[in-house]
């Protein structure tokens, strides 16, 4: 039934009449699947994942959907044991994440339908929140994306102020707080022993303040990432300028909006700065010596992405129904792998969703510069990657021209000019590695040690790979085809992931061999050119077949041959030949 479901009901909805959709017949399955209780998290989740392809039946029967809001809450406590004290097993956090998803994308695909049942939906999620062990941090954060996505639908900027200023108003006193503000965030030493990674820990399942620590902080930024992802005024122009979200227009006479959020988000981004900047810091050898002994690890690079990175298969989960107990190590390895991306995720997405609120501030670069790319030398390999792909690229993307010259050349420059520096360093072991490995060696390596060398030599192809491909975003223009007509829309069980880049649905491009306005604006400026440049040749010496085929074909000619053009043509202003 759940794969007829999925497969099928979504179709009709598409392709049937209005008219003949069976809307009697839906509802009476969606009814025995609402009244269908049982206590076992596999069956239970595939009643949820019903009750989400069910759920286009019910906006012809608004009366149904406080049942449905209430088979979701229901799970979103789901445990198969009241009040244990062992930790959840893998299918009950899987059944509390599929039902706070499935909320999620009601209130994303059908906000206006949803928009009546808010208040009862914002006091019952008041009711959950008031006890601080009921749900996780990410089921939290969760709810609390729902309700932003459905103000969205208020239309009314005071209105939707005042709501995410409410909503916001325990994080932004506890982010601000004199403790964290002046002391915890800004001072590695004091980081890590707040966070306990400067403790021995010897107990994985007791409770301790640490945990709680970490656990606080992490919902600070989950909620301030959930807030900038979510936020947004209304997409008709007319009932934007009527909302209050329009300040002005540009000298092309597009409106200029402002996002209701923008005042609390703003001034919680001082901290979020300086705790970036406190993150690369922990690098430093002096804060690496202040690991205890359990922690020593606590940087290194996950098991899970660990196996992603190498290509090797996930270990099959052979007791699925046993309680997930997690060394402290492992907790406190995921607690900087997540909070290190969220913070980039936040950079990502400010730009999209504060537009010239943000690009404005005063500084922007340097402060930039000054926290995301503090101490970068001594930040490995694995955390670069979220600095690359989700802030820096996202950021290239959004920006608007008006601010390349004050934002993007400052940040670039010193960004592209490291890069170079770092990836010919790594390359130059790479390639003497490879022609050393013929050489007779009469020491057998360790497994282990062999797995290590492998993986670092694959984080520098994929850091290698996410710098060329920001160079590709930076400098080369895409076009669509000429004969390229509408497309199919994107499928609407897409779930929007943290990953900040939303693109727009359209018609794919492909690159070209012209430059980008951003590119034409970095030509001016030789010393980041040049560097683009030496980037895009020096890799065709580098051991990635694929990245070198692709600079070679994308990206090398496009660039050359702009300089060689600048070149000519101020060599024919100057009288030294007659030709470019």
């Amino acid at each position: 039934m759940t794969f007829f479901t999925e497969s099928v009901v979504g179709q009709l909805f598409k392709t049937m009449e209005k008219e003949k959709l069976p809307i009697d017949q839906g509802i009476e399955l969606l009814q025995a699947v609402l009244s269908y209780d049982t206590r076992d998290p596999l069956i239970l989740s595939c009643v949820l994942t019903n009750v989400s392809s069910l759920f286009p039946f019910v906006t012809h029967r608004p009366h149904f959907l406080p049942q449905v809001l209430y088979k979701l809450f229901g799970s979103i406590t789901f445990e198969v044991i009241e009040e244990s004290k062992a930790p959840r097993t893998r299918s009950v956090k899987n059944v509390r994440r599929h039902a706070c998803s499935s909320i999620i994308k009601m209130c994303r695909d059908y906000p206006q339908f949803i928009l009546p049942c808010f208040d009862m939906l914002y006091t019952h999620v008041k009711k959950l929140f008031s006890n601080e062990l009921l749900l996780t941090q990410m089921e939290k954060c969760a709810l609390m994306e729902a309700l932003v996505l459905i103000s969205n639908q208020f239309k009314d900027y005071g209105k939707q102020q005042a709501f995410l200023e409410e909503l916001m108003a325990p994080v932004s006193v506890r982010w601000q707080s004199e403790e964290t503000s002046s002391r915890v965030l800004w001072d590695p030493a004091l980081f890590l022993s707040h966070v306990g990674a400067d403790q021995t820990q010897i107990d994985p399942i007791a409770e301790d303040m640490s945990g709680i620590s970490r656990s606080r902080i992490s919902f600070c930024v989950y909620t301030i990432l959930g807030v900038v992802k979510r936020a947004r005024w209304p997409a008709e122009p007319e009932e934007a300028a009527a909302g209050g979200f329009v300040v002005g227009h540009t000298p092309t006479g597009a409106p200029v909006y402002r996002n209701p959020c923008t005042s609390q988000v703003l001034a919680l981004m001082p901290n979020l700065l300086a705790l970036i900047r406190t993150h690369n810091n922990l690098f430093l050898p002096e804060n690496m010596a202040r690991l205890s002994g359990t922690f020593t690890r606590a940087y290194e690079v996950m098991d899970v992405e660990k196996n992603l990175v190498l290509g090797l298969p996930q270990p099959v989960l052979d007791i699925y129904d046993s309680p997930v107990y997690k060394t402290t190590l492992e907790r406190m390895q995921g607690f900087f792998c997540t909070l290190y991306d969220n913070c980039f995720h936040i950079l990502g997405n400010a730009g999209p969703s504060l537009q010239q609120d943000f690009y404005t501030i005063d500084g922007l670069a340097e402060k930039i510069v000054n926290s995301a790319l503090a101490n970068i030398d001594n930040v490995p390999d694995h955390r670069l990657r979220p600095l690359l792909r989700v802030f820096i690229k996202q950021l290239v993307v959004s920006c608007p021209p008006e601010y390349y010259e004050t934002l993007l050349c400052p940040l670039l420059a010193p960004l592209f000019s490291y890069m170079l520096q770092r990836l010919n360093q790594r390359w130059q072991v790479i390639n003497q590695k490879g022609t050393l490995c013929g050489s007779d060696d009469d020491e057998v390596c360790e497994e282990k040690q062999v797995t290590q060398e492998m993986l670092e030599e694959q984080l520098v192809r994929l850091v290698t790979r996410e710098v060329m491909d920001l160079i590709s975003v930076t400098c080369i223009l895409k076009k669509a085809p000429e004969s390229a007509g509408n497309k199919e829309e994107v499928d609407e069980e897409e779930m929007m992931a943290t990953d900040s880049s939303q693109a727009a649905p359209g018609t794919p491009t492909y690159p070209s061999d012209e430059l980008t306005e951003l590119g034409k604006c970095l030509l001016q400026h030789e010393d980041i050119y040049m560097t683009l440049l030496t980037i895009s040749f020096n890799s065709l010496s580098w051991r990635d077949t694929g990245n070198c085929h692709r600079m070679a074909s994308l990206v090398c000619w496009t660039l050359l041959r702009q300089v060689v053009g600048v070149t000519c043509c101020r060599r024919r202003s100057h009288g030294s030949t007659p030709a470019c």
